[in-house]
Formats: C-alpha cells, structure tokens, sequence
C-alpha cells in the first residue's frame, strides 16, 4: 500500500505531516506492526514543531534528526526517487482530484 499526502507545492507542510502522523503513521503502529516506529527526520523546519514532535512522543515512537547538508549521502531515495516523484506530481496537477 501506498499512501502519498501532499499540498499543491507537492511538498510537505505541517498540516499536511500532521495528518499523515494521524491518519497512516500511528494507526499503522497501532494495528500493523503493534511497536513503535524510528523515523529519520531531516531539518525542514516543520519537522521541528512542537506539535508535531508531540504527536510522534504520543506514538511512543523513535525519531532523529539528521544534520543539515547531508541528506543526499543519508537518504538517497530522496533524491534519486522521491524529487522525481515529486516533480511528476507537481507537473500532473490532475493527481490532486
């Protein structure tokens, strides 16, 4: 299953991090895996919203924060893989009905 999430930018916001936490994050720990989850964050600042880092606390779950400047030697998928996808979402706007 695949479940993408994305404003009209095609990029993540706080809102849209939220309910991702929300609605697939925490119900997936809940009622699929039944453990806490790790989750590699990068230095976006919505990542560092209290709020959001609340809801990952309430998830019981692991999460870290990688150093600015390194994402493409840590997470490779994000930019051989996720920029692209991205690129394609932004460019095919009828994928937002």
């Amino acid at each position: 299953m695949v479940v993408v999430k994305c404003q009209s930018e095609a990029w993540c916001n706080k809102d849209i991090f939220t309910s991702w936490i929300d609605e697939v994050f925490s119900p997936y720990l809940l009622y699929v895996s039944k453990k806490p989850g790790f989750l590699i964050l990068d230095k976006a600042t919505m990542h560092d919203e209290t709020i959001l880092l609340d809801k990952l606390n309430d998830t019981k779950s692991l999460f870290e924060f990688i150093p600015a400047g390194i994402t493409r030697y840590l997470q490779p998928l994000d930019i051989e893989v996720n920029k692209p996808f991205k690129d394609y979402i932004k460019k095919n706007t009828f994928l937002y009905n």
